[in-house]
C-alpha cells in the first residue's frame, strides 16, 4: 500500500453519469493511506446510504465552492478530481494553494491544457507535457479493482458459450432494461444462462418471459464473473474489469457517449458494437446474427478474449502511484 493521502471528490450519479465515477475513485483510495485520506460527495440521503458499509472515509458536503480545503488539509494531500462534468472553478480555486492536482478527464470536457490531466479512455497510451503540466491518455491508466485481477489469472474462454451476463451500469432505467431483456428474450434460444446486475431497486417486479438471475449491482461482481462466457454492457466503466480478465464484449450503449466509446474500443476488436439501445428493434435478424456469429465462433471469441487482455493489463495503480509521486 502507498503510503500517500488523497483527497478524492467525486459523486454517485444517475443517468448519464452512472455510478462509475464512484466506484474507480473507492478503487484508488483503497491503494492509499485509507485512515488519512478523504472521498467527498454531495450530502445527499442516497449517498448516505450507499456508503453506509464502505469502511472509508466520506465528507459530504452541501456545497463544494464553499469549503477550505487549504485549512483543513496541508500540501502532503494529492487532489484528485473524479467526476463526469469536471468543475473548472473548483478546480482553480484548489489549484491556487496546491500544485498536486489532477483530473481525470475521460471525455475531454477540460481543454485548458494548465492542469494535470488523465484521460483512460483513450486506445493508444501516451504522455504529453505541455508547460509543466502533464497529460496521460490510454487504458493504462484506469485502475482495475484488486479482486478482478485475481480472476484475471483464473478466466479462460470456455468452447460454448452458456452463461451470458448483461450489465447496463448502476443507473439503469426500468425502461431499459424492460427494453433489453425482451430483446434477448425474442432473438436468443432458451439454451443460455442469462444474468442481469443492476441497482434498479424494482427488478425482481419485471416481468420477463424467461428465467433471468439477477445479481444486485452493489454486490462484488469479480468472485462471480468467472462463470459467465460473455457480456452485453452499455459501454460504461465496467468495459475497462470485462477486458481485463479478457471476457469478449458486445455494447449496447443507452446514450451518446457511451455510443462514442463503444464503437471507438469496437472498432479494433476490443468488442462488437451492436445497436443502441433504442434502435434494437430495427433489425432484430441482423443483429440476432450479429450475436449469434460471436456465440458460435470460439476462435473469434477467443482472438478478442487476447486483444481485451493486452489493452488492459492491470497494472495501471503501479503507473497512477508513480504519477501521483512525482506530481
Amino acid at each position: 500500500m502507498s503510503k500517500l493521502k488523497i483527497i478524492i471528490i467525486t459523486e454517485i450519479g444517475n443517468s448519464p453519469k452512472g455510478t462509475g465515477h464512484f466506484f474507480r475513485s473507492i478503487n484508488i483510495i483503497e491503494s492509499f493511506d485509507k485512515k488519512k485520506s478523504h472521498i467527498f460527495l454531495n450530502n445527499s440521503k442516497k449517498n448516505k446510504i450507499i456508503t453506509k458499509k464502505i469502511n472509508l472515509n466520506f465528507i459530504f458536503y452541501n456545497n463544494i465552492h464553499k469549503i477550505n480545503f487549504k485549512k483543513f488539509f496541508g500540501d502532503d494531500y494529492i487532489f484528485v478530481i473524479d467526476l463526469f462534468l469536471p468543475n473548472e472553478n473548483l478546480i482553480k480555486k484548489i489549484n491556487k494553494f496546491s500544485n498536486k492536482v489532477i483530473i481525470f478527464n475521460d471525455l475531454n470536457r477540460i481543454k485548458n491544457k494548465k492542469y494535470n490531466t488523465i484521460n483512460p479512455q483513450e486506445i493508444y497510451n501516451k504522455k504529453i507535457i505541455i508547460k509543466n503540466n502533464s497529460h496521460y491518455f490510454g487504458t493504462n491508466y484506469f485502475v482495475i479493482k484488486k479482486s478482478f485481477l485475481n480472476t484475471r489469472k483464473k478466466y479462460l474462454i470456455r468452447r460454448k458459450v452458456k452463461n451470458i451476463l448483461i450489465c447496463l451500469g448502476g443507473a439503469v432505467t426500468k425502461k431499459n432494461l424492460l427494453i433489453v431483456t425482451k430483446f434477448l428474450n425474442e432473438v436468443l434460444d432458451s439454451n443460455y444462462n442469462i444474468s442481469i446486475s443492476s441497482s434498479f431497486n424494482n427488478i425482481k417486479n419485471i416481468k420477463i418471459n424467461r428465467k433471468i438471475k439477477i445479481i444486485n449491482h452493489n454486490s462484488d461482481l469479480s468472485k462471480i464473473i468467472h462463470k459467465y462466457d460473455l457480456s452485453l454492457i452499455s459501454g460504461g466503466f465496467i468495459k475497462f474489469e470485462l477486458m481485463c480478465i479478457g471476457m469478449p464484449i458486445i455494447y449496447i450503449p443507452l446514450n451518446d457517449h457511451q455510443k462514442q466509446l463503444s464503437k471507438k474500443f469496437s472498432d479494433i476488436g476490443c468488442g462488437i458494437f451492436l445497436s443502441e439501445i433504442n434502435k434494437l428493434d430495427s433489425n432484430k435478424t441482423q443483429l440476432k446474427n450479429k450475436i449469434n456469429s460471436l456465440i458460435n465462433n470460439y476462435e473469434d471469441r477467443k482472438k478478442m478474449y487476447i486483444r481485451n487482455r493486452n489493452l488492459v493489463d492491470g497494472k495501471a495503480f503501479k503507473r497512477i502511484n508513480k504519477i501521483f509521486k512525482n506530481l
